[in-house]
């Protein structure tokens, strides 16, 4: 059931009063530079650009699309309330806030506002993770998030370092391969070789058609087709979703 563990959840926050999460050991922190990336006027919910204890993984407002993605990927690791839960039901949450708030056409083809993720605010997230294995018994970082297409590890990212580091801890970090429907590469960072890369499945064990599949970078297929869990809608708000993001934290979890 996960009891006595904690996963943590690298992502866009969580709502932490959400049902789902009800009597739930939950840590939170924010690491979020803001539109500009060079942390002048920080995303986190204190203004700046780092925040850690309670309140600071807070989800950004609804008008920004993507803003509860965090708090159903954290649903499907780790949620439990009623008839429904995650994976690892009784498992603590680390919920780390690491995506800022974007307008226009840094949204693509919505032009609306959106959030989206610096790559070195997904590294201080991992080390923040590192920093405190000491205090908490930590299984696994899940990272549902990425971009790009690769055809062979990516070892030069800036994020390979982290993720070793916390291999060499006994943290796995497992990262989604990506929804654009390629089958000869993956996203990353899931195509740095030390992650545990996961593509998506059917209920019925066939490749859902948004996955990207590499045949020796990823290295795992788990459901991730019409997944229902947890959003930020309310505290008793629940859909289904399809991506390798809802597969992400099944390994995870």
């Amino acid at each position: 059931t996960g009891a006595g563990w904690h996963i943590a959840v690298l992502d866009t926050g969580i709502r932490k009063s959400h049902q789902f999460f009800s009597g739930k050991s939950i840590v939170e922190a924010c690491y979020a530079l803001g539109a500009d990336g060079t942390g002048g006027a920080g995303n986190c919910p204190n203004g700046r650009s780092t925040q850690t204890g309670s309140g600071s993984a807070a989800h950004h407002p609804s008008r920004y699309e993507g803003y509860d993605h965090g708090t159903h990927v954290a649903g499907i690791a780790a949620g439990n309330y009623g008839s429904l839960a995650g994976v690892a039901k009784n498992a603590g949450i680390i919920a780390v806030q690491i995506f800022s708030t974007f307008s226009g056409s840094d949204c693509g083809d919505s032009g609306g506002d959106c959030v989206r993720t610096w790559d070195s605010d997904q590294l201080a997230g991992l080390d923040y993770i590192y920093s405190i294995r000491g205090s908490y018994n930590i299984a696994s970082v899940n990272m549902s998030l990425g971009g790009g297409l690769f055809g062979s590890p990516c070892d030069g990212e800036s994020r390979k370092a982290a993720i070793d580091n916390l291999r060499a801890a006994g943290i796995a970090t497992v990262i989604a391969t990506g929804n654009d429907g390629e089958c000869t590469g993956i996203s990353a960072p899931a195509c740095i070789s030390s992650s545990v890369a996961v593509g998506s499945s059917t209920d019925s064990d066939g490749e859902s058609d948004f996955n990207n599949w590499h045949p020796t970078l990823q290295k795992l297929f788990a459901p991730g087709s019409s997944i229902r869990s947890a959003t930020g809608d309310s505290d008793s708000s629940y859909a289904s979703w399809n991506g390798t993001s809802m597969a992400t934290p099944h390994v995870a979890g």
